[in-house]
């Protein structure tokens, strides 16, 4: 019975092998098993051809075409080595190479790679590769569920598995080809190359060039980077193209006195320490909903590490730039999987692309995600940075005598301050410009309230700009009170503090008798814990309110100042950032619920000074 089922495996896997590579199937041998009484020699027969033809492709991997390959001639003057894991094995050895003469496909060591395979796409082709991949883990498991069974169809089938792994590792090649050289891939394979005026052939292939490595991303170009999704383009990151054999590009043409366009170098991101990776990886998980198990990360039986394999990718550029460029099974053999390349001085050593398979499907399923949040964090800090770095110099400006406030000033910012010191109305606002060059001891010894003693202390630029911007010189308090230029106007609502919790309420159930707008505190809700309207209203004020949060992205910190998990380690100069799904939910609870009363607020101690203290009078 169990003899009967490995027959019936053993049919349905040497299906693919019997369309693609018919003629690489011994006399003899076929789906139902060894036919004749010759069978132990026919088998033996086709183990010799086997074994020479890995012989000969392990040649074929350690010396390229014209480089030292037994028959081969001295390597050509103008051969240049591939940067990349050239595919050598696609031309057919010969006596006296040459760049004129193309090398058809289908030679002794590549038989089993029919020319249709070089005329398909390449999404096509991988197609045929996963179906392939699938074939031979089918063949492997019915091998080791065999144990130590030993018959003519186990012989059989695993000559056939390793002429599989055989065409696995051809099509693989072909595939890195192909998005390496585009519509060029044909030519490439078949050895016809490009020489432009001047230039020599380069051996029996062309080799392009390699893609950059530092990706320039123009400052014109940041809104194709999404800072608060957690999906970018696939090549959002790494999307050099690939240059193809062909005529040079010529450099596009420019304007004169163009000014240098401001670049940001994002490439080269280096990988994250093994215990920050562990802390953010484990929020990240928690954020998104991602739960592990031990047995997620086995690839091949063994487990892989998370932290090594993200280690191993970001050294390569990313996941995009690993894709890109073919070099998953570069990654598995930098994990310590078995090489089945062993790499030279040149190349590194490559796994098998089975193993190479699966380390990507791992990463892309539990990894990628985490790789583009800790990007697009990156990308967000450095235009942050260039923002600041946009800003022009301001020139020097004559600077005014400094004004020292007299008794009377002081009188009327005393006048103007209601019982409650915390509440900044706008005829006290109006006059602390005044007060921008007062010392904290002269404050205090003239009975100045702390709030207000600190609020100076905090904006004294920003009042010390105000009084410069004064239309003519200072003036005493007994003319009327100073008026701000329009520009200043949108300055001081962001300078407004933020209520005490006790102000807070009451003007806030003032606003709802008011207007009818009432918050519903069973909003106040986030990730299963209450939230504190006032602590909300505070976090933001303390910001300069709620269009300047969200302006720059603000609310990871507010969240973060708030008690929720922070989602990035604290860096210096940094505050700490939650999840963007809880930064989301605070955004839009505050919105809904507060950025009325917060307009309400701002609008009040601006335009109706009067009014707001006629309201603090009356609490």
């Amino acid at each position: 019975m169990n003899k009967h089922r490995n027959a019936l495996l053993y049919r349905r896997t040497s299906a693919v092998q019997e369309q693609s590579v018919p003629q690489q199937t011994p006399l003899g041998l076929t789906n139902g098993g060894i036919a004749g009484s010759s069978a132990q020699q026919q088998m033996a027969t086709y183990s010799q051809q086997q074994q020479q033809q890995q012989q000969q492709q392990q040649n074929a991997f350690a010396y390229p075409p014209g480089m030292g390959l037994p028959g081969q001639g001295p390597p050509p003057q103008s051969y240049v080595q591939p940067h990349h894991f050239a595919p050598p094995a696609f031309h057919q050895p010969s006596a006296a190479p040459s760049a004129s003469q193309p090398t058809p496909l289908g030679g002794p060591q590549f038989r089993g790679l029919p020319q249709v395979f070089v005329e398909m796409p390449v999404a096509q082709l991988s197609n045929v590769y996963s179906q392939l991949v699938r074939t031979v883990e089918d063949g492997e498991k019915t091998l080791h569920a065999a144990g130590g069974e030993s018959d003519m169809h186990h012989h059989a089938l695993r000559a056939r598995l390793d002429n599989q792994k055989q065409v696995l590792v051809n099509i693989r090649l072909l595939i890195h080809l192909k998005r390496q050289g585009g519509d060029s891939a044909q030519q490439a394979v078949n050895g016809a190359s490009w020489s432009g005026a001047g230039q020599q052939a380069t051996g029996h292939y062309s080799v392009p060039e390699p893609p950059p490595q530092n990706l320039v991303l123009s400052a014109t170009a940041q809104s194709n980077f999404s800072q608060t999704s957690p999906h970018v383009s696939s090549n959002g990151f790494n999307d050099a193209p690939a240059q193809t054999p062909g005529p040079p590009p010529q450099p596009p043409p420019q304007a004169p006195h163009q000014p240098p366009q401001r670049t940001f170098q994002c490439s080269k991101l280096p990988p994250l320490p093994e215990d920050r990776f562990k802390a953010l990886f484990a929020q990240f998980a928690n954020t998104i909903g991602i739960r592990l198990n031990e047995q997620d990360f086995f690839v091949d039986g063994r487990p892989v590490s998370p932290w090594a394999l993200h280690r191993a990718v970001f050294a390569r550029n990313g996941f995009d730039s690993v894709n890109a460029n073919d070099e998953w099974s570069a990654v598995g053999a930098a994990l310590g999987f078995t090489p089945l390349y062993a790499g030279n001085h040149t190349q590194p050593p490559r796994c098998s692309p089975i193993v190479a398979h699966q380390l990507q499907q791992l990463y892309n399923e539990y990894l990628h995600h985490f790789e583009q949040a800790y990007i697009n964090n990156v990308i967000a800090r450095l235009r942050s940075s260039y923002a600041l770095s946009q800003v022009p110099p301001q020139p020097p400006q004559q600077q005014a005598p400094s004004h020292q406030p007299t008794d009377a000033d002081y009188q009327a910012l005393l006048a103007s301050i209601p019982s409650d010191s915390s509440v900044m109305t706008a005829e006290a606002m109006s006059l602390l410009p005044l007060f921008s060059h007062a010392s904290r001891a002269d404050l205090e010894a003239h009975r100045v309230p702390s709030p207000i003693v600190a609020f100076v202390e905090q904006h004294r630029d920003h009042l010390q700009r105000a009084a410069q911007d004064q239309n003519g010189p200072l003036r005493a308090t007994e003319s009327p009170p100073l008026t701000y230029p329009p520009q200043q106007q949108s300055v001081l609502p962001r300078t407004l503090p933020p209520l005490s919790e006790d102000r807070f309420k009451a003007l806030l159930t003032r606003f709802a008798n008011a207007t009818g707008i009432r918050p519903n505190y069973r909003d106040f809700v986030i990730d299963g814990r209450s939230i504190s309207p006032w602590a909300l209203h505070r976090a933001v004020f303390s910001r300069n309110g709620f269009d300047s949060v969200t302006a720059n992205d603000e609310w990871p910190s507010v969240g973060a100042s708030m008690g929720f998990p922070p989602y990035y380690a604290v860096e210096i100069g940094q505050p700490p950032r939650c999840g963007p799904i809880t930064a989301n939910q605070l955004q839009q609870l505050y919105n809904g619920s507060l950025r009325h009363f917060d307009q309400y607020y701002v609008n009040d101690v601006l335009a109706k000074p009067r009014t707001v203290q006629a309201m603090d009078q009356q609490a």
